[in-house]
């Protein structure tokens, strides 16, 4: 029976790690695949135990977009599944493309599951696309590797996974099964659109190629295992790298030097994948270890789309995303408006970064130091910088760097160094300064 095969491969998945994971939230488009991966888990619901929830996204790009959300809502109603709905705008701020661009939204409303796992319904057919567009593409081994059934969301927690449970199962199972017990659904009709590579390959390339010799399906997909059994020894490696090159969790160049050239490359792509920033191309990355190889005393730096890569004696850092909503985190730290509306920066280090006035309480602000340069002597600046400079916080960082000021008393306390006391007094603001420890080695 089609559903008990379709369950079975279900079963197989969950089988490997679904045991710790107690609450499942669909990702539903309203598309088959999704429908089908949604009644299927309800059905085994009862026999694994879990919790089942659903999320819809509507990327607001094309006009069905409002009457697609509303068929999710009308669908888990009817099958008494909660359903989270959430309207995102797909900016391309990046420069990705459209098509990554939403991809980088959805993924940002599933990072926000309470769930601890977001299930997806990618099957045999789009994992052999991925494989080929990671080789269009000129993708090594992690691109070939294509979709793990199960992995992390995000590379720095635990939780929530990603798990894909129907990697083995064709897309004509699934148009089976949606047939047989009469699933409705709503169709795309940017899945047509020949201009994107990938529905290319599904309307052109791949059916053409398996009508021929549909034995390949499977060879290919045996190709992709194999591929990620050798990421999984390539990652160990990596992560080993990762170990030894960091010295009081700082990246110490002079460690990574000491590598193969294909060893510093995947500590650098390990680098950006760690801290969330634009990622490498071949051409930057031959490029940066190039320089550090004739010059590694010297500051270097490089862009990364809007991510700054740099070099500060002889430690590597990022400016990337992640500092910069941290940064805005602090300007939102106002006065009672602890809520307030944050703003998030674009352009790397540029002076709209600095905290200009965070107004903690009637006596303590919160500035960039580079504001504070009219408000202090001399002498005090010429000191605020030494403390930061024998905490070795890095050169291009310390105008940037956020102090307490008291100006009835002409008081400056530079943050993460000498301002423990007054942190534990304000926790909100203590949070909101703890990325700066990952730039200090002398910590208090």
């Amino acid at each position: 029976m089609l559903k008990n095969k379709l369950e079975q491969a279900i079963l197989q998945s969950w089988s490997e790690r679904g045991s710790d994971h107690f609450h499942l939230e669909v990702g539903l488009s309203g598309g088959v695949d999704s429908v089908v991966l949604l009644h299927l888990l309800k059905s085994l619901q009862g026999q694994l135990g879990f919790a089942l929830s659903a999320v819809h996204v509507n990327h607001q790009l094309q006009s069905p977009a409002a009457e697609w959300a509303r068929f999710c809502q009308r669908l888990c109603a009817d099958w008494g599944i909660p359903l989270r709905t959430v309207a995102v705008q797909v900016a391309d701020q990046q420069r990705l493309g459209l098509e990554a661009a939403a991809r980088a939204a959805r993924y940002q409303v599933y990072a926000d599951t309470q769930a601890d796992t977001v299930v997806l319904a990618h099957h045999a057919d789009d994992q052999i696309e991925t494989a080929f567009l990671g080789w269009l593409r000129g993708g090594g081994v992690r691109a070939l590797a294509a979709m793990p059934a199960w992995r992390p969301l995000q590379n720095d927690q635990r939780l929530p996974y990603v798990w894909r449970p129907l990697l083995h199962i064709g897309k004509q199972l699934i148009l089976d099964y949606a047939q047989e017990w009469g699933l409705q659904h709503v169709d795309d009709p940017s899945n047509s659109d020949e201009h994107y590579l990938r529905n290319w390959l599904r309307q052109q390339i791949l059916p053409n190629m398996l009508s021929q010799h549909p034995e390949l399906a499977h060879k290919i997909l045996a190709s992709v295992e194999q591929m990620q059994r050798e990421l999984a020894v390539l990652t160990e490696i990596q992560v080993q790298d990762w170990q030894f090159v960091h010295e009081h969790g700082v990246f110490q160049l002079k460690k990574c030097l000491s590598l193969s050239v294909a060893r510093q490359e995947q500590q650098l792509l390990y680098f950006a994948k760690m801290q969330r920033l634009t990622a490498w191309k071949k051409a930057q990355l031959t490029h940066f270890l190039t320089e550090l190889a004739l010059k590694p005393q010297s500051r270097h730096q490089i862009m990364l789309g809007k991510d700054l890569i740099f070099v500060d004696r002889m430690r590597l850092y990022a400016w990337g995303n992640v500092q910069r909503q941290a940064m805005a985190a602090i300007q939102a730290l106002n006065g009672a408006d602890l809520g307030s509306k944050r703003e998030f920066f674009t352009n790397s280090l540029a002076m709209s970064e600095c905290i200009v006035n965070t107004q903690i309480n009637d006596k303590w602000q919160i500035r960039s130091l580079s504001l504070l340069r009219n408000q202090v002597t001399q002498p005090m600046l010429t000191k605020l910088i030494a403390v930061l400079k024998q905490a070795k916080v890095p050169l291009v960082l310390i105008d940037l760097w956020p102090c307490w000021y008291d100006a009835s008393s002409q008081t400056v306390l530079v943050a993460q160094v000498q301002d423990k006391d007054v942190r534990t007094q304000y926790p909100l603001a203590n949070e909101a300064l703890a990325f700066l420890r990952q730039y200090i080695i002398v910590k208090t």
